[in-house]
């Protein structure tokens, strides 16, 4: 792997570029990284990238070494265009990271499992996705960020570790929102308006925080309004047995497809009196029955 990536830094760099190569040898899959420095070391010139040059000319390298190895080639046909990040971008999502780690450490101290880690995360506007490991994302960042690639005490080892083990009662959370002076509304500038705004959508302010052991009674509420909302159905229907229930459940959905049916052929329809329009009068006639068809789709919806 090391001769393969250091052969391919020397020609497709042509010793132009002064470049690292690294080898990780620490995970399943063997693979190199290579860096180089931007600055062309005999003109000057900053390097270039334009799409479709990996297709015409770094797969045709890494194809040459692979097969001198024999290993697997990949068809430039089948070849995507790498999703390279923008600069600013980058430096962008260099700082959530840093949120990221806050924010994640905060929720790890006050969970009491991985699932109320998971949950309080989500209450914190993190995107969470599950798997091997566990991804997040904020607004504003263009890619999903591993956590445990920020900081090793988000492994989910590490995270099961904290949440059997820990104390979270005698960590003092890590502050990563700062406290706003109390002043009132009607003394803010409306540029100082739009600063604090700014500041609660970046998450750099923060007027109340999650409370500890969160997550318990907020499944007990969802779980007491639905099981309300059963209830209701139940006396609505006047569901005396499972067979009342199974009868009402496929009436229900016989129902639903109707209403569906209904829904299209109003679409249909619209779209149908749209394209007819000729004239201005036909379009005048058009956009004044708008009311009446939106509260038709509203009577199908209820």
């Amino acid at each position: 792997m090391y001769d393969i990536a250091m052969r391919f830094a020397k020609e497709a760099f042509r010793g132009e570029y002064e470049a690292v190569v690294a080898v990780h040898t620490d995970r399943n899959h063997l693979h190199a990284h290579i860096v180089i420095n931007s600055v062309n070391m005999v003109t000057g010139y900053k390097f270039q990238y334009k799409n479709g040059d990996w297709k015409a000319y770094f797969q045709p390298i890494t194809n040459k070494l692979c097969e001198e190895y024999g290993l697997h080639i990949t068809p430039a046909e089948y070849s995507k265009e790498p999703a390279n990040m923008a600069r600013p971008q980058w430096e962008r999502e260099q700082v959530f990271f840093k949120w990221i780690e806050q924010g994640a450490r905060f929720c790890a101290i006050n969970a009491e499992c991985m699932e109320h880690f998971i949950f309080l995360l989500e209450k914190s506007g993190f995107e969470v996705k599950q798997g091997k490991h566990i991804v997040v994302k904020v607004l504003g960042m263009k890619r999903f960020k591993r956590l445990d690639t920020i900081a090793e005490d988000f492994s989910r080892e590490n995270l099961e570790v904290m949440f059997q083990y820990g104390e979270p009662n005698g960590i003092t959370p890590i502050a990563h929102t700062m406290p706003l002076p109390i002043v009132r509304k009607a003394t803010l500038t409306p540029y100082q308006r739009k600063c604090y705004t700014r500041m609660y959508r970046l998450r750099l302010a923060d007027k109340k925080r999650f409370t500890y052991k969160s997550a318990y009674p907020y499944e007990q509420i969802r779980k007491m309004n639905e099981l309300q909302e059963e209830y209701l159905v139940v006396v609505k229907y006047d569901v005396k047995s499972f067979a009342d229930l199974v009868h009402l459940k496929y009436r229900l959905q016989r129902v639903d497809e109707e209403l569906c049916k209904v829904q299209k052929e109003v679409y249909r329809d619209r779209a149908l009196q749209k394209r007819s329009c000729k004239t201005v009068a036909d379009l005048e006639f058009f956009e004044a029955s708008t009311d009446d068809y939106r509260n038709r789709l509203e009577q199908i919806k209820l």
